[in-house]
């Protein structure tokens, strides 16, 4: 059983990926963000690869995998307005 991950717990898993890993795609942000979250135990869900736009995830539960890619894209956006992240190349 999943549990829908809170706009809070959310950015704060957001971040400490980012901090780890400053660099890398919209992806693995997605997939950073679900290992921490079972990391700290705030999510129980299984490991059954998906595929979702070319990157790795997860199986979230019914309607979770949908939610999880658009919360991460939205944070994204909120952190670059805030000037906390810059979006570049490498």
């Amino acid at each position: 059983m999943s549990k829908d991950f809170p706009y809070q717990e959310m950015r704060s898993l957001l971040l400490k990926h980012l901090a780890s890993k400053p660099i890398g795609k919209y992806e693995n942000a997605i997939s950073g963000v679900i290992e921490l979250a079972k990391q700290c135990g705030l999510y129980s869900g299984s490991d059954t690869p998906l595929h979702y736009m070319g990157g790795p995830s997860y199986d979230l539960g019914p309607g979770d995998f949908q939610k999880v890619p658009e919360l991460v894209r939205q944070l994204l956006w909120q952190l670059l307005v805030q000037g906390i992240i810059v979006f570049g190349k490498c």
